[in-house]
């Protein structure tokens, strides 16, 4: 009886040390995000509306609701350059500083995109530089992808997906 007493807890005992380990070490990898956006609505042209930053105000901005991993509110608040045209005049690239607020923090992203003129497309990658809450000092990536086109009348709005990973900082 002796021996099998032993012999359970020798079988338990690394076991349990195996998943507290694995679950400690969870927390130090990244994440992978995977959210739709339910609604992007029209960009909106107001420097009132959209805020400021250390240059200026912003030209525009867009807000739209996430479900999925991420849920929350998604908002782009963007200067657009008009000579940074591409492919003969039918693309134009944008920055934005954007954020995603949830119940669980605040995550801050600095996004390049590429909004296709002729058929109203926008795609960007989205760099993951910090937050608050649960989303202090991460870093990662996410991908804004066009699921179905825009109408003209919509500014860009469409549906999306956003994809990529939030990832501790490096130390």
């Amino acid at each position: 009886m002796k021996g099998r007493k032993c012999l359970i807890v020798g079988l338990v005992v690394p076991v349990v040390l195996c998943l507290t380990t694995s679950t400690a070490l969870a927390k130090d990898v990244c994440q992978k995000q995977n959210a739709h956006i339910q609604e992007l609505g029209a960009a909106i042209f107001d420097p009132e509306v959209c805020g400021e930053y250390d240059g200026g105000g912003y030209d525009a901005c867009q807000f739209g609701e996430l479900v999925g991993t991420l849920n929350g509110t998604l908002s782009f608040r963007r200067m657009i350059d008009w000579t940074a045209f591409v492919a003969d005049d039918t693309a134009l690239v944008i920055w934005a500083d954007s954020d995603i607020v949830t119940k669980k923090g605040e995550l801050w992203i600095q996004s390049r995109c590429i909004l296709h003129l002729a058929v109203h497309g926008l795609a960007c990658h989205m760099a993951i530089w910090g937050g608050t809450g649960d989303y202090a000092d991460k870093t990662g990536w996410l991908a804004l992808i066009p699921t179905a086109i825009a109408s003209a009348d919509t500014a860009a709005g469409g549906t999306f997906l956003l994809k990529g990973e939030i990832c501790p900082a490096e130390e």
